[in-house]
């Protein structure tokens, strides 16, 4: 989309949503959802696409496909921590939490054999997810639910992802973290589109306990959200955590530190993008790599930097 068009764009949502009001605005974004976007997203054509080292099916707007050209590092952060968990702990097991329709499932066996298990409450992706990873020679099982998120709602689909539409419909099936994982797991993944933040907060013990290496997206778009990062950041402070990573949402490292305030300074830059007309439209969120193992930080961190292209 060009800058323009962009700025444009988001200068109208913004005069709206003032117009509107909070209230009215969210309630005409959920009526659209509702009645235009989703019929139209469940019947998109659905065609083959190349993921680490595995061909899933993806359809048609799904950023798998939409993505793989205009940024090629995008979600490759995953293969290169689960290549580094496997190696420090082989006989880790990992959790995908927002496993969509197996993408970074897909890149998770492309780096390391260790079992999988996989989260996803949309029974749209779930579909998807059970024949992608039928591909896969690792899955170890599949769960459809929430996590940690006990809320009456419909899931809401629009690109490439579910948003939970809450206060309507039935109650969906709800687990806590701590009930999907087993012994072994040693690396959690974490995209669920707004939840990532209580997720981690209601899985602290686990997370204190375990302390697995856990990669999770940012979101800093409102003041409330901003508010719900540092939240979880304070959590893992807590828990143990100390060494971390960022990458952008197109997959570029950001930096590699053991400084927990350098994560906040750029969350607030985040938060200042997502506020400004026109910058929002390239960067929309961060992705936090959590361990405890240094080793396994820099170790995933090294391999992403000598997986940038030489041109």
């Amino acid at each position: 989309m060009p800058v323009e068009l962009a700025d444009t764009t988001y200068r109208a949502k913004r005069l709206a949503s003032r117009l509107l009001g909070p209230k009215r605005w969210s309630q005409g974004k959920a009526v659209y959802r509702r009645y235009w976007t989703e019929p139209r997203v469940r019947r998109r054509p659905v065609s083959e696409v190349e993921v680490g080292s595995f061909t899933i099916r993806a359809p048609a707007g799904h950023p798998t496909i939409d993505k793989q050209f205009d940024q090629p590092y995008r979600d490759c952060a995953v293969r290169h921590i689960a290549r580094a968990v496997a190696d420090a702990y082989p006989d880790a097991s990992f959790v995908d939490i927002g496993a969509n329709i197996g993408d970074t499932a897909a890149l998770m066996a492309s780096a390391a054999p260790n079992p999988l298990i996989l989260v996803e409450p949309s029974d749209y992706f779930y579909e998807l997810l059970v024949e992608n990873v039928a591909r896969l020679p690792n899955v170890r099982r599949i769960e459809r639910c929430l996590i940690g998120v006990d809320s009456p709602g419909q899931l809401r689909h629009w690109g490439g992802t579910a948003v939970l539409e809450p206060g309507t419909g039935d109650t969906l099936p709800t687990r806590k973290l701590a009930e999907i994982v087993d012994d072994d797991t040693r690396f959690v993944k974490i995209d669920t589109d707004g939840y990532d933040f209580a997720i981690i907060r209601e899985a602290a013990a686990w997370l204190a306990a375990q302390q697995p290496a856990l990669y999770y997206e940012v979101d800093c778009s409102t003041d409330e959200l901003l508010g719900q990062a540092d939240a979880a950041l304070d959590a893992l402070a807590a828990a143990g955590y100390r060494h971390f990573a960022v990458w952008d949402d197109p997959g570029f490292l950001l930096l590699a530190t053991d400084e927990i305030d350098a994560v906040r300074q750029l969350q607030r830059y985040l938060h200042r993008v997502r506020r400004t007309a026109g910058a929002a439209q390239r960067i929309t969120g961060l992705d936090v790599l959590a361990t405890i193992d240094r080793g396994v930080r820099d170790a995933a961190v090294d391999a992403h930097r000598n997986s940038y292209r030489k041109d």
